[in-house]
């Protein structure tokens, strides 16, 4: 099967809804561009000159999400310069997710092992150690940032632990400098 049975399934569905409701033109795919930055100067491309003005403008989130339930398309391209540099990314990728949108990221790569890193780091727990383990042998994390990964959630573990004691006994702070409210313990 060229494609998931799922995927197809998806798309399928989407076609026959349209012919049944008889809609004479109807999107399959959202070409998205958050932003028109690249991380490259490639010789021929004019992205730099023809957008030279816009460059620095960003799609705002909210709008992003609401352009792909406008749209109603089941696929979602996410393009531009380099989608990987929009800084609300990993949101948008969950907000089109909770739509149950199917999703492509046009990307030259340079920052995906990045982003991996910080993604994975950002969801692991010990139950995850397998696919880490399998990530450092397909090389696509060395052990120096698996190590980083899992201090994070060592560390996340604690500040979690400490802000729980925290309320249990009325002392509500938020976390990262975040001060909102102490009660005295009573």
């Amino acid at each position: 099967m060229r494609f998931p049975f799922a995927l197809s399934a998806k798309i399928a569905g989407h076609i026959i809804k349209h012919k049944v409701r008889k809609t004479p033109k109807f999107a399959m795919v959202l070409q998205l561009e958050p932003l028109h930055t690249c991380n490259l100067t490639c010789t021929g491309c004019g992205r730099i000159r023809e957008y030279s003005t816009s460059l620095k403008d960003m799609v705002p989130l909210e709008r992003c999400l609401q352009a792909a339930v406008d749209c109603d398309a089941p696929m979602v391209s996410i393009c531009g310069g380099e989608p990987l540099i929009y800084p609300k990314i990993e949101e948008l990728i969950a907000g089109l997710r909770e739509q149950g949108r199917i999703i492509y990221i046009c990307t030259n790569g340079v920052f995906m092992r990045k982003k991996m890193r910080e993604y994975f780091a950002a969801v692991y727990t010990p139950e995850m150690e397998p696919k880490l383990q399998q990530l450092l042998q397909q090389d696509l994390v060395t052990e120096k940032e698996a190590d980083v990964i899992r201090a994070r959630w060592e560390e996340l573990k604690c500040v979690t632990e400490g802000f729980v004691a925290c309320c249990e006994q009325g002392n509500f702070s938020a976390l990262k400098n975040k001060v909102t409210e102490h009660k005295p313990t009573p």
